[in-house]
């Protein structure tokens, strides 16, 4: 069943949090919520539940997972590894949605982790960055135009990787200084 029935972010955030779960076999719960009709544009209740949560936020966490996945398949060998022995972690309200890290272990088939007050981190994240927006923009690499071909002989040619580029150091391996660079993504 579709509903014409707008909700505030604040109010959409709350049932995230009360009832919200991705989880196939979590109990059901209902809460009732208050918002505005669209068809009609007079305010309205209407009763939402978990089940109703799950079917509009399917296709997203499904995209979430996915992207995760892309994003380790493309990984630096280091990268993948300590994603799997250390895991992921995983920060904001999200993070606390009831079933998101079951799906994100069997999408990835690595272990995840909720960051401690997850909610909090972002924000401290964000401010961080904030502090060292210059320090930030002077080491970023900006998306390159060539094909992806020329991206790849760029890094067999020994040009720094992303992370060497952010952290300041360069990225060696006791084999061969420039193993981990040509072998590391940047796209």
């Amino acid at each position: 069943m579709q509903s014409d029935l707008v909700i505030s972010d604040l109010v959409s955030e709350e049932l995230k949090i009360r009832i919200g779960s991705v989880n196939s076999e979590a109990v059901s719960s209902a809460a009732e919520v208050h918002g505005r009709r669209v068809s009609t544009g007079t305010p309205a209740s209407e009763v939402v539940t978990t089940e109703m949560i799950q079917r509009a936020t399917t296709d997203l966490v499904d995209a979430m997972v996915a992207g995760v996945a892309m994003c380790l398949a493309e990984a630096p060998p280091e990268l993948a590894q300590d994603a799997i022995f250390e895991g992921i972690h995983i920060v904001g309200g999200t993070a606390n949605l009831d079933g998101l890290v079951a799906r994100l272990e069997i999408g990835t088939s690595v272990p995840v982790h909720v960051a401690n007050n997850s909610v909090a981190s972002v924000v401290e994240g964000t401010a961080r960055c904030l502090n060292e927006l210059d320090q930030l923009a002077s080491s970023t690499l900006t998306p390159s135009k060539a094909p992806r071909a020329a991206t790849t002989r760029r890094r067999r040619a020994g040009f720094p990787s992303a992370i060497s580029t952010m952290t300041g150091r360069p990225r060696s391996s006791p084999s061969s200084p420039n193993a981990a660079v040509a072998s590391s993504t940047t796209s």
